[in-house]
């Protein structure tokens, strides 16, 4: 997640230590590569899943990334990426 961060300029350190929480990102690069998403909206929709894990609020987590990334034509996918890891979350914990 932090090579990922950094390769693509964003500032994602401060969640690489959580590893036992990147289950979310996991899920939404599987998601991402299942439906085709482009190569330029796939590493949102992972910190979406990802941020959504940790804080458990999809909404707050696509709305702090479409504003890092400035893609508010992927505010649908981003939402939906983020709901669909929170009813993973809940169903595991």
């Amino acid at each position: 997640m932090v090579i990922n961060c950094k390769s693509e300029g964003w500032a994602g350190g401060v969640f690489g230590t959580s590893t036992s929480l990147s289950a979310g990102a996991v899920l939404g690069d599987a998601l991402a590569h299942l439906s085709g998403v482009s190569v330029s909206n796939h590493n949102p929709l992972v910190l979406v899943s990802f941020l959504t894990g940790v804080v458990r609020s999809p909404f707050t987590a696509a709305v702090l990334v479409l504003e890092m990334t400035v893609r508010h034509s992927a505010f649908f996918q981003l939402l939906l990426s983020g709901l669909l890891v929170q009813g993973v979350g809940t169903l595991v914990g």
